[in-house]
């Protein structure tokens, strides 16, 4: 059975959270050392690309067991 596709809508979450990602290291200045408040942006960023991937993740499961036989008791 084919594995089922990404919901698009959480699969666009996942984009713009990468997206976001890419864009704060492409405006930091070169070789200079962060700052712990440019960090915890940062790290705000990963969490919410992590959200984004466990919710994309979790549907693409929830979708895959659904079309799966319930095993014999």
């Amino acid at each position: 059975m084919p594995k089922p596709a990404p919901r698009p809508d959480l699969q666009r979450a996942v984009d713009r959270a990468n997206g976001a990602i890419r864009q704060f290291w492409m405006g930091l200045a070169g070789g200079q050392p962060l700052t712990r408040s440019e960090w915890e942006y940062h790290d705000a960023l990963v969490a919410q690309w992590n959200a984004a991937m466990i919710a994309r993740d979790d549907a693409l499961r929830r979708a895959e067991t659904q079309d799966e036989p319930v095993p014999a008791v």
